[in-house]
């Protein structure tokens, strides 16, 4: 017996994507969205806060779009910190600052670092922006199941800039 559907796995279009175009995708933009990590933008912004250890300030840009969450939240959503260690920060950080304020110093200072490190003009471009819409799009084709981070801000507010 024969079917006359097509299964989207099966189907031969060209405008499907090559099966390494995620892969590629990862490698370029991992490089961008890391840095915020590491930026001594979003540390001096936390630091302001009160967040000044800096496996705290990791955990609090890291698990703030999930709330005042404890410890055992976070090593779960975290997977590769050992709950002792998270506990030793969560919830001490949001008595610190709230969860709210952290994404707003978090967002100034991810601002401030894709400004110094790819220069106004270039932030401010049309090309930038549809890099943006583009990024938000292909966000919204992701599935929050099993994915408690990505959850978690998927729900925030789209920041205007």
């Amino acid at each position: 017996m024969t079917s006359s559907t097509t299964s989207p796995s099966s189907s031969s279009s060209s405008a499907a994507l090559d099966a390494r175009a995620g892969r590629r995708c990862h490698t370029v933009l991992n490089a961008l969205h890391s840095t915020h990590y590491f930026s001594p933008d979003v540390t001096r912004e936390l630091k302001a806060l009160g967040i000044t250890h800096p496996s705290a300030v990791n955990f609090a840009v890291r698990a703030a779009a999930l709330g005042a969450v404890g410890p055992g939240t976070v090593a779960a959503a975290f997977y590769n910190y050992k709950y002792e260690l998270v506990a030793a920060h969560v919830p001490q950080v949001w008595r610190t600052a709230s969860p709210e304020d952290v994404l707003a110093a978090r967002l100034r200072g991810v601002d401030t670092t894709l400004r110094r490190l790819l220069g106004e003009e270039l932030v401010a471009s049309p090309e930038m922006a549809e890099a943006a819409e583009l990024a938000l799009r292909a966000t919204e084709a992701c599935t929050r199941g099993a994915r408690p981070l990505y959850a978690a801000h998927a729900d925030l507010p789209v920041p205007a800039e």
